[in-house]
């Protein structure tokens, strides 16, 4: 798969969700290498993609923020692939 373009993953809130959902983010970045990935956590997951290699940059929403706010004020690059990530409750 060619995806040379920005992927933006809306990830989940929580640090042990997001971990949770990393053998679908790694499957991501192992096809789509020369890709740029950013992603969008809560502040508990902070932890998460710190320091990780695999994102090229990430963006923490809270409830003032809200994510669409952060997406369109903050992200104004075109997103070729958005991947929504959403726990069942």
């Amino acid at each position: 798969m060619e995806c040379n373009r920005k992927i933006l993953i809306i990830g989940l809130s929580s640090i042990g969700d997001n971990l949770l959902i990393s053998p679908a983010i790694r499957l991501i970045k192992d096809r789509c290498g020369n890709a740029s990935i950013d992603i969008v956590v809560g502040p508990r997951a902070i932890a998460f993609v710190e320091g990780n290699p695999t994102f090229s940059k990430y963006y923490v929403w809270d409830k003032r923020t809200g994510i669409l706010n952060l997406i369109t004020n903050d992200w104004k690059h075109r997103v070729r692939i958005l991947l929504l990530i959403s726990g069942i409750h």
